[in-house]
């Protein structure tokens, strides 16, 4: 085994139950992603690059923005419309999340 691989091995023993499990299931993801971006038939296909190109798309931002406005009433009452603002969910519903979003676009 590598010195490097060594030292990481010694600090993931450092770390607690909780956090290893977490950081398992973590590199099991990227595995899991890297893998399925690879195995893409698709010739010339490159997932980060599309994602990229939409994000910077001016109808795709003239979209995003609209739906926003469209949703803002829901953050004016919160005794009305409870929920998180965008950006407050933790950390495990953000990768579940993730993982759905992911699962729809067959990703």
């Amino acid at each position: 085994m590598s010195p490097i691989l060594q030292q990481i091995e010694q600090s993931i023993r450092a770390l607690s139950v909780e956090e290893q499990l977490w950081l398992l299931e973590r590199i099991a993801h990227e595995l899991r992603q890297k893998t399925q971006f690879a195995a893409l038939p698709i010739a010339g296909f490159d997932m980060e690059t599309q994602l990229a190109e939409m994000a910077n798309d001016p109808a795709i931002q003239a979209e995003l923005a609209a739906i926003k406005q469209e949703f803002a009433f829901t953050e004016m009452d919160p005794k009305r419309f409870p929920s998180q603002p965008a950006g407050q969910l933790s950390e495990a519903k953000m990768q579940e999340v993730e993982g759905t979003v992911r699962y729809c676009l067959g990703l």
